[in-house]
């Protein structure tokens, strides 16, 4: 779902608003759109993308870690100037 919403802003970004998946959730999305860049947003996707795969694959992995660790990127992605790593998605 998050992942859904973040595809979303990038939509939303590209003037596809009318193609949301989430299209209940049009002030979020539109929030997001705002606040964050194209490059920040498929960062955070990237991100989530590898964070679902492991929670879905690693035996043992400790979830509460990896979830916290998600969102602390979250957090240093969302501040001004934070350098982004480039993704081939």
């Amino acid at each position: 779902w998050l992942c859904a919403l973040l595809v979303d802003a990038l939509k939303w970004q590209q003037g596809a608003g009318a193609w949301l998946t989430n299209a209940d959730m049009q002030p979020l999305v539109a929030s997001l759109g705002g606040r964050y860049s194209p490059a920040v947003l498929q960062s955070l996707l990237h991100h989530w993308f590898t964070c679902r795969d492991a929670l879905l694959n690693v035996v043992g992995v400790n979830r509460e870690l990896l979830l916290t660790e998600s969102l602390l990127t979250w957090e240093r992605l969302a501040q001004p100037g934070a350098l982004l790593h480039s993704h081939h998605l």
